[in-house]
């Protein structure tokens, strides 16, 4: 019998549903342990019963309609998505203000069947070379837990509801940050919002490297975009000291982090 999942397991499966989802396969990247039920609990049944329909099982991107107003965002967006990791000075925050300007121009878009764990949960998801899309729900009471993206940029494009976002970036460079868990160093608090319908939260490789994002009230739904430079793009789960800043000075709000 599969042991009960502790606390760490659970913020390490959030971020690992999410990022394997959109492409990153960060549930081997996190070192993160089985999410989900084991294979004989009655979700599992449901899977095999739906794949025996012809349907695709949870987390599975169906096939894209060229209709799909997913689709024809890609279409805009991924080849200069391209272009930008292949350039040798690439202007991220360039790019980024271009999606999300896109993002303001999308049609609305229907709620579609949502499939993962009940509080975290994953809708289309579409992807083209390195840039993918992803539409993700919260339900209330759900977290996405603060995680790195490394290797990425990225932007958070509220659809539905209000969920409390928040960003962290590490004052020292990412090759002087520990590699192992356990360990602390110093993140900057540089921006606590809520995102909501039209809103964006967006980031770079340098900038606001670290977010999470929770619930208030009643859940709500937003999309992804993100842009992988390189293979050894993903994430990593963090635990941030909410009682123990690292200075007691009127600056930044500056704390201990430790990796999951």
């Amino acid at each position: 019998m599969r042991p009960a999942p502790t606390r760490r397991d659970a913020l390490r499966c959030g971020a690992a549903g999410l990022l394997a989802f959109t492409g990153l396969g960060a549930a081997a990247l996190l070192g993160a342990p089985a999410c989900g039920p084991a294979p004989d609990d009655a979700a599992s049944d449901a899977t095999q019963a739906g794949a025996a329909r012809g349907a695709p099982p949870p987390g599975t991107a169906s096939a894209p309609n060229p209709s799909d107003p997913l689709v024809a965002l890609l279409d805009d967006i991924a080849p200069s998505g391209e272009a930008l990791v292949a350039a040798d000075d690439p202007d991220e925050e360039a790019w980024l203000a271009q999606v999300v300007a896109r993002l303001q121009r999308l049609p609305r878009l229907e709620s579609p069947h949502f499939a993962g764990p009940s509080r975290l949960r994953f809708g289309p998801r579409r992807a083209r070379g390195p840039v993918t899309v992803t539409h993700v729900r919260l339900e209330d009471g759900g977290e996405l837990p603060l995680h790195d993206h490394r290797d990425l940029c990225s932007v958070l494009f509220g659809l539905s509801g209000r969920l409390p976002v928040r960003q962290l970036q590490p004052t020292a460079p990412a090759a002087l940050l520990p590699t192992e868990s356990g360990v602390p160093f110093e993140v900057r608090e540089t921006r606590v919002d809520a995102l909501v319908p039209g809103k964006a939260f967006t980031h770079t490789r340098t900038r606001d490297t670290i977010h999470g994002i929770g619930t208030d009230g009643s859940g709500g739904e937003y999309l992804e975009v993100t842009l992988r430079f390189g293979d050894h793009a993903g994430s990593r789960v963090l635990r941030v000291d909410p009682e123990s800043p690292a200075s007691a000075d009127a600056g930044p709000r500056l704390f201990l982090a430790r990796w999951v």
